[in-house]
């Protein structure tokens, strides 16, 4: 009696490398025990193929250094998830595992927990990275047919993006509290500065309310509320997963306007403190005049009020604090105000709830289809609310989802990939109204120009082990590329490969790409030059030799 030569095994029953083992050893036995072979002869013709059809890969992050003249992803990212929906994530092999590779992580769910626009998947991302600022940010994912693409920009405290400003000191703590001290910022990069005033006595506490005694190291960093790579990092985001009143009644999701951000870290012996005693610190943080109040539709003015927020971390959900009226003079403006705990707290104009699925965006006017880097940008305030890189062509719907009502947008085209390396402006679009049925962006007052897509890369890839011939994975995960010579120094987004296939229009004729995919948490890169002559469809091919602690799993 013979073996059958191969088998194919699709992920529907299994989810990870151990299971696979396990379903290995049953295949090999029971075939053992009803053929006549030994196991090397089976092995010998055996071929395993696994199709991981199961594990669909609804986001792709990339965690990148806020100061994008860099070009660096900072070194050793841990991230934990938070939420209701944080157990349904793995990574690309099925594994509960995430590991940040590269700067890049591709995270995945089982295909009966697919997201849809009737049931979103939510997911809360805490980023962590020795020398930076930890930061946070909530996504909403509601589809499975195309990878969503998201970034997180991370503050480098040596070395901070522009419109941040970086401030470290020391107090020294009593048992009969603190020293009085004031630790103010010396603004370089941003207009505004801020400063925190310790009043003598001042008692700190850790997360259980203890007091602690000692020496206290302080860092400050604020957020300017003009630059673009301030916002960009700007941390829990613009864009309000939750929020509460000031008597703690849920307000929902919304839209924040800011005026600026500020993050308070205090530890004490390697202890964090979390609180103080009394009306704790008095924070002193200064507004640029420019700044538009669009509850009154002009620049801020003294005498304006002026929501404070602080950012529970547990759940990337913002709760007001207190309102408070801006002082100073038309020239030097600041908003003061007492602080009992330390998280992130912001200066913000908040509009919400939002509607969760908006009226249909059609695109016109575009003279060039292609892709592009999109910004969304708030009419009235000019920051942006979202970052696309996406394919523009007439007639194209698109849906943004749990998106603000009442206010107007139009779309900032650039020349570039993503807010880091945004290139020129090439124009804009008329206003439309995210949450006010259908509505079109017209393109029709400039011209579009770029490259439109000529190309068309087909690609298969294939997993195997060495002294494992048996052993061939269809993987399922996302493709990045730099282009040779590129200005852009990061690796950028180029689509999503499902079970070992891959279509994109993102490489063009007589162009130098280096390539990379993540299987697992092992990145793979290939280096691959288009010919000029390439047209209408062109093929490659991925071989993975994947990793000896991959391969033990079979």
């Amino acid at each position: 009696m013979n073996p059958k030569k191969s088998i194919f095994f699709s992920m529907k029953n299994i989810l990870n490398f151990k299971s696979l083992s396990i379903l290995m050893a049953i295949a090999t036995a029971f075939a053992i025990t009803q053929a006549c072979v030994t196991k090397d002869d089976l092995t010998k013709d055996f071929s395993l193929r696994i199709d991981l059809d199961l594990i669909k890969v609804p986001m792709s992050l990339q965690i990148i250094d806020g100061n994008f003249a860099s070009g660096m992803s900072p070194k050793d990212v841990t991230i934990e998830l938070v939420g209701p929906d944080k157990d349904k994530f793995y990574s690309t092999i099925g594994e509960k595992k995430i590991v940040v590779t590269e700067g890049f992580v591709d995270l995945a769910v089982r295909k009966v927990d697919a997201p849809t626009p009737q049931k979103p998947l939510k997911l809360t991302i805490i980023a962590r990275a020795p020398g930076y600022l930890r930061t946070i940010k909530t996504f909403t994912l509601t589809s499975t047919d195309k990878t969503q693409f998201e970034a997180m920009s991370m503050v480098n405290l040596t070395n901070p993006p522009a419109g941040v400003t970086v401030k470290k000191g020391t107090v020294t703590v009593g048992a009969n509290g603190a020293v009085a001290t004031t630790l103010a910022t010396s603004p370089t990069t941003s207009r505004e500065g801020v400063s925190v005033e310790i009043p003598a006595g001042t008692l700190f506490k850790d997360k259980d309310g203890n007091v602690l005694t000692g020496t206290v190291e302080a860092t400050m960093v604020h957020f300017d509320n003009q630059d673009p790579a301030s916002l960009a990092a700007f941390p829990g985001g613009l864009f309000v997963n939750s929020s509460k009143d000031v008597t703690g009644v849920n307000i929902g999701s919304g839209q924040f306007t800011t005026m600026g951000l500020l993050s308070l870290d205090m530890t004490v012996g390697g202890k964090e403190v979390k609180g103080f005693s009394g009306t704790g610190v008095k924070v002193a943080m200064e507004l640029n005049e420019t700044s538009i109040n669009p509850e009154k539709g002009r620049a801020i003015a003294v005498g304006d009020s002026l929501p404070v927020w602080s950012l529970d971390e547990t759940d990337n959900s913002w709760v007001k604090e207190k309102v408070g009226v801006v002082t100073g003079t038309a020239t030097n403006m600041k908003l003061s105000y007492d602080q009992n705990h330390l998280s992130f707290w912001n200066l913000d104009y908040f509009y919400g709830p939002n509607c969760w699925q908006s009226g249909t965006v059609t695109v016109a006017g575009v003279a060039v289809p292609g892709n592009y880097y999109v910004e969304v940008v708030n009419a009235s305030t000019n920051q942006i609310l979202k970052s696309l890189y996406m394919y523009l062509a007439n007639g194209e719907t698109l849906n943004f989802y749990n998106a603000p009502s009442g206010l107007n947008y139009y779309f900032r085209v650039n020349t570039g990939y993503y807010y880091y390396c945004p290139g020129t402006i090439l124009g804009t679009s008329t206003q439309f109204q995210l949450c006010a049925g259908n509505a079109t962006a017209n393109f029709n007052n400039f011209t579009v120009g770029g490259s439109s897509a000529t190309l068309t890369t087909k690609a298969t890839a294939v997993a195997t082990c060495t002294g494992k011939p048996y052993v061939r994975l269809s993987p399922s995960m996302t493709v990045y590329y730099k282009e040779a010579n590129s200005p852009c120094a990061y690796w950028l987004y180029g689509g999503s490969m499902v079970s070992g296939n891959y279509v994109s229009t993102s490489f063009k004729p007589g162009k130098t790409y280096d390539i990379m995919v993540i299987l697992g948490w092992f990145p793979v890169q290939f280096k691959r030059t288009i010919p000029a002559t390439a047209s209408g469809t062109y093929q490659i091919d991925f071989n993975i030799e994947m990793p000896s602690t991959m391969c033990a799993y079979f």
